[in-house]
């Protein structure tokens, strides 16, 4: 207590008497004081955070005695404010004498430091030179790749600029940015016309919408784009193009850029439309030919069969009606194939499913072949269950066993022939079974394509169309078909129809 009254002695006279208390020169002397202690305790406290979140920070403690300096000689400012009105100068010349102790014990403590220092900026200094050095070589590396860019750009430039297709690319939100000259010399635009989306211009208005709608989508999923459009010439008419536009990705997958072409297919479109309307014409010539042809067909089998049922005396005659049966029974089939391949390649195979009893169809298709059979020597057998409904075309059915049974009669040489109709877990299953000539290995994968045959037609007649008509069928009932053979051991078709 005595001490601090000591420090505090009012006996000495206040500062403001040596201004002799005029106000502007005492504000004066407050003001500079306040806003230098301010500032001192502002640098102290802002080294002492420093120190604090810059952990490792070099010299630390150098910096925690500077601010302790500072501290000091901002106090003597706020005693400085104090003195003004108080003559408190014990307090103030032991407070200052506190700041010389700091100041000189920081400059004797700071003064070891200097080589460390000296050292630490040649070592920022090398540091500072070793990133200017890897910068420049960046920037070196930068401007070499540049320039291969640039001279990578320039030869797709030439190599577009001499395609005989419209070409074009375009950045990686679809937005195209280059076209080579022949765009602009069959479309009559300039590079402002077409620059993002110019290109719809160009197009037709009743393509457009599609057309857009297929590259706005490419853009999004990065999936190539192909398209046939037509596209407006610089005379105003039209030609139909083939638009191919394909990815260039970078190394993380991500598309950097668009690479388009427009092929002219226009007279290739005309040619494919007149071959069309030619194949159209065709089948419908085919169609009406072969029902011309299926009435006196049957008029003439009829005939035959009563002519063969009446001749009981002349045995050579009965055998050349017999042959003249098998023959118009083989042309019946060929015309049969020929009308269901012609409707399938003009409408499409249209299946109208209804519940068929396959074992019905089975009977009726060999009280058909009855006749035929009993000409070639064939026995035929019906097997399986008495009764087995699924859901499908009867007529189309029908066919598919007619097919086959046809099949085994021709290639089985007069062994006999047995249809088995059964029922499995989830499916129907007919097989149709010979014991003829039997078909290789390597055929039976092939026999069930258009025209295809596994043995010669010069023995064996017919278009080959027989096997891939019952699949074509077996396939639009969502079945399958197989084949089970060995040659000269005999041949059995499976056809599996879901229940």
């Amino acid at each position: 207590m005595d001490l601090w009254q000591a420090l505090v002695d009012p006996r000495f006279m206040p500062h403001g008497h040596c201004y002799w208390w005029e106000p502007a020169m005492v504000w004066s002397q407050v003001s500079t004081n306040l806003v230098i202690g301010l500032s001192y305790l502002s640098i102290s406290a802002t080294l002492w955070m420093l120190t604090r979140r810059m952990k490792g920070i070099p010299f630390s403690k150098a910096y925690l005695a500077f601010g302790l300096f500072i501290v000091s000689c901002g106090i003597t400012h706020f005693i400085d404010i104090v003195t003004i009105w108080r003559g408190v100068y014990w307090l103030d010349v032991s407070l200052r004498a506190f700041t010389a102790l700091a100041s000189a014990a920081t400059a004797i403590w700071l003064f070891p430091l200097f080589p460390r220092v000296v050292s630490l900026g040649a070592l920022f200094q090398a540091e500072r030179e070793q990133s200017r050095a890897a910068l420049q070589e960046e920037l070196a590396r930068s401007e070499a790749l540049r320039r291969k860019l640039e001279a990578s750009e320039h030869q797709f430039r030439e190599v577009v600029e001499n395609l005989p297709d419209l070409a074009w690319s375009a950045a990686a939100d679809g937005a195209i940015d280059f076209y080579n000259q022949r765009w602009y010399e069959y479309t009559g635009t300039t590079s402002d016309d077409m620059l993002g989306w110019g290109w719809k211009s160009v197009h037709d208005a009743a393509h457009i919408e599609a057309v857009e709608a297929q590259w706005r989508a490419s853009i999004t999923s990065g999936v190539p784009f192909e398209m046939e459009f037509p596209l407006r010439a610089a005379d105003g008419s039209f030609r139909w193009f083939l638009t191919r536009v394909r990815p260039l990705r970078g190394p993380t997958g991500d598309v950097l850029r668009w690479i388009g072409t427009n092929t002219d297919i226009h007279e290739q479109r005309q040619i494919r439309g007149e071959l069309k309307r030619a194949v159209e014409q065709r089948d419908l010539f085919l169609s009406i030919a072969a029902h011309e042809l299926r009435t006196p067909i049957m008029t003439m089998g009829i005939q035959l069969e009563l002519a063969e049922q009446a001749i009981t005396d002349a045995p050579p005659v009965r055998k050349r009606v017999s042959t003249a049966l098998t023959q118009l029974e083989r042309l019946q089939t060929l015309v049969e194939e020929l009308l269901d391949v012609t409707r399938m390649g003009t409408d499409g195979l249209t299946i109208a499913k209804v519940p068929v009893d396959l074992v019905e169809i089975a009977r009726a298709v060999l009280d058909r072949k009855e006749g035929r059979a009993q000409r070639s020597g064939t026995e035929l057998r019906l097997r399986g269950d008495a009764q087995l409904v699924v859901q499908g075309d009867g007529s189309r059915l029908d066919r598919v066993l007619t097919n086959l049974v046809n099949n085994a009669i021709k290639y089985g040489n007069g062994t006999p022939v047995t249809v088995e109709v059964s029922r499995a877990a989830d499916h129907a299953e007919i097989t149709v079974t010979d014991h003829g000539i039997g078909i290789a290995a390597a055929d039976q994968a092939r026999i069930f394509d258009k025209f295809e045959r596994a043995v010669s037609a010069d023995n064996f007649g017919g278009f080959g169309l027989g096997l891939y008509i019952v699949r074509e069928i077996v396939l639009a009932h969502g079945g399958s078909v197989g084949v089970t053979s060995e040659p000269s051991a005999g041949t059995t078709f499976r056809v599996r129809l879901p229940l």
